[in-house]
């Protein structure tokens, strides 16, 4: 069985996003910008965002698996430079006398997991359009996927053993 969790959001505040939920025939898990459908799972709450019930049926529809692509080799990630504390591994309070606390992000190391490359925003082009990295890695983990990308203006569909799922590609950069 797959596990959901990669898939879903971390701490987002759209609160159902952070764990699978269920609707109709289906389990979800999305993070707002990648989304995977399995065969309906028990262990998954019912959907509660009436946005997510009506839009979920759309979306597949709206982007359909068309010529699959093979997914190119992703690079790994490599240790920085933390980008929140930018490598100091503690921030200073902005009032008071209170000492430096550690960085949340890279838990006081200032040093955390990054993308290769001198861009903030790194892409990969696939077809006729770019997906950031680290989806098109969590992509690649799924048992026999095959990937359909369309172009920047929708998602790209997927297909894999046991579901399938839609991943948004990068804006065009001006």
């Amino acid at each position: 069985m797959i596990d959901l969790k990669p898939f879903c959001g971390d701490n987002d505040i759209r609160y159902y996003l952070n764990e699978p939920f269920s609707e109709g025939e289906f389990t979800y898990a999305t993070n707002g910008h990648i989304l995977i459908r399995v065969p309906r799972r028990d262990d998954a709450k019912e959907v509660e965002a009436d946005s997510m019930k009506n839009r979920l049926p759309k979306m597949f529809a709206d982007n359909p698996f068309l010529l699959p692509v093979e997914i190119p080799d992703i690079p790994p990630m490599v240790e920085g430079d933390c980008d929140c504390c930018n490598g100091e591994g503690t921030h200073d309070y902005k009032c008071g006398n209170a000492p430096p606390y550690a960085c949340g992000e890279c838990n006081g190391t200032g040093k955390q997991m990054t993308e290769l490359g001198d861009t903030q925003w790194p892409e990969i082009e696939v077809g006729n359009a770019a997906f950031a990295p680290k989806y098109l890695r969590l992509i690649k983990t799924l048992p026999g996927i095959q990937f359909s990308p369309n172009t920047r203006d929708h998602s790209a569909a997927f297909k894999f053993d046991g579901g399938d799922g839609l991943l948004m590609p990068m804006r065009k950069r001006s």
